[in-house]
């Protein structure tokens, strides 16, 4: 359409040349005024982008205003100087607008490319802005992750047993880590099962140093080596990444249990960064819990024999009466004593005792059920309580504890490989034992207590080497 309607401009301003050659002739004395409008034919073809039709007007226009200027008549002497000026002007206005056209062009080419270059520091600033936004964004997710971190620490330390821990961590992971399996494996929890695919992950970490990552791809999948990790990607899809970190101790070096972890989400590297982070921090809460472990152990245990010391069995001891009691079932004391144990301690010294009385003690644990509670009284004396026992089945086991001691042979560390002394070193050492029933006659675990020790001390008296029931 717009071409359609420059070319009928074109043709109505043609149309014109013949219109304007009329007038000239026909009105010679306006002729200064008639050839004017060849001017205004230029502009216009140089507006409608015609150049063609632009040239041959101003061929045109000089053409008819030679002749005009040699066919005019003398009396028109100055109209043949101002056709004369008009045709200088026309040519000057001609090469005028040539160059005022190619400022234009030079000043559009320059915008255009200002334009361009503009365009391109707005798209540029635009991409930079996203990338703050983003980083913003990010930022703004690791403080929150951070922070989040924080409670977690201050929480991880609140915690004295295991179960009560890893209760706490699986819903920290699951808001870490969300369409995420993650499990807490402690050492004595690791099963050697080469077909578990925990376990295959857990070798992986170990080969990696401690902390094994894997965004899970076709390709990779398809060069697994290992078989059995093969198949179950294979089967599960919907796994995007795998990870295992390792926990340890930070004092001792010493393997804690590790962190297994399959996610249906690709794990960034802040967020496996901050789960790092917060394994450090699971390590010490795991060490800590030991810790107190270990120390309740030292505070009802023997550091010597491991058994339970006097204070806590005493305790336990009221409890046992109460549950007698309560569910009218039979319990039965007993109190070993080692014969003559000061005479071993005088001839083969204080180590040579100890090994006697760790002997002992073995005994008494090898032989003895687990509900059995076993105590190292004090020095050579131990106490060991018999629940749901009744007093003469609780003699018999005390007389098959005295007939594996009197059998026994004991030979101190130091002497096993001095064998001049060897025949001196072979101890042999013997017990004697108080045992009894708990009957409603006793007020007290202490009134128990102290008859059943009476019980040893008649045993003392009346020979050694016997087991004396009530």
């Amino acid at each position: 359409m717009k071409n359609f309607f420059l070319a009928l401009c074109e043709i109505i301003v043609l149309i014109s040349y013949p219109f304007i050659a009329w007038l000239m002739v026909k009105f010679p004395n306006y002729i200064v005024f008639i050839y004017s409008l060849f001017i205004i034919n230029i502009i216009l073809f140089h507006f409608l982008k015609s150049s063609f039709l632009e040239v041959l007007t101003l061929v045109l226009s000089i053409f008819i205003g030679i002749a005009t200027i040699l066919l005019m008549p003398e009396e028109y002497n100055i109209d043949r100087i101002i056709v004369s000026f008009e045709m200088v002007g026309f040519v000057f206005s001609y090469f005028v607008l040539l160059k005022l056209d190619r400022m234009y062009e030079r000043q559009k080419t320059l915008w255009v490319e200002k334009k361009e270059n503009f365009e391109k520091e707005v798209t540029l600033l635009k991409i930079d802005l996203e990338k703050i936004q983003e980083e913003i964004y990010n930022n703004i997710i690791r403080i929150q992750n951070y922070k989040y971190l924080e409670e977690i620490v201050s929480k991880l330390s609140s915690f004295n047993e295991i179960k009560q821990l890893k209760k706490f961590l699986n819903e920290v992971f699951k808001n870490l880590l969300p369409n995420s399996f993650v499990k807490l494996y402690l050492s004595e929890e690791i099963i050697e099962d080469e077909q578990n695919v925990d376990n295959i992950l857990i070798n992986y970490c170990i080969k990696e140093g401690g902390l094994f990552y894997l965004p899970i791809t076709i390709e990779w999948v398809e060069r697994c080596e290992n078989l059995q990790l093969k198949k179950y990607l294979q089967k599960l899809k919907i796994i995007k990444s795998i990870f295992c970190i390792k926990l340890e101790s930070t004092n001792e070096q010493k393997v804690l249990g590790y962190i297994v972890g399959y996610s249906e989400n690709y794990i960034s590297e802040d967020k496996l960064r901050l789960i790092s982070l917060l394994s450090t921090y699971i390590s010490i809460s795991i060490s800590n819990i030991y810790l107190i472990k270990y120390m309740q152990e030292l505070a009802i245990t023997d550091s010597l024999t491991g058994l339970y010391v006097q204070r806590y069995f005493k305790e336990l001891l009221e409890e046992e009466i109460k549950i007698a009691r309560y569910y009218n079932r039979e319990l039965s004391l007993a109190i070993f004593d080692l014969d003559n144990f000061k005479h071993i301690n005088d001839t083969y010294g204080h180590n040579a005792g100890d090994e006697v009385l760790v002997r002992f003690a073995n005994i008494l644990k090898s032989r003895l059920r687990e509900t059995d509670i076993i105590s190292r009284y004090g020095g050579d004396e131990f106490a060991v309580i018999f629940p749901d026992t009744e007093n003469k089945t609780a003699a018999k086991i005390c007389e098959e504890i005295r007939n594996i001691v009197e059998n026994e042979i004991v030979i101190p560390k130091e002497f096993i490989k001095k064998e001049k002394k060897l025949g001196s070193a072979r101890i042999k050492f013997f017990i004697s034992c108080g045992v009894c029933g708990f009957f409603d006659k006793f007020n007290s675990a202490t009134e128990f207590f102290n008859y059943v020790d009476s019980l040893l001390y008649k045993a003392k008296k009346t020979g050694k080497n016997k087991v004396v029931v009530c």
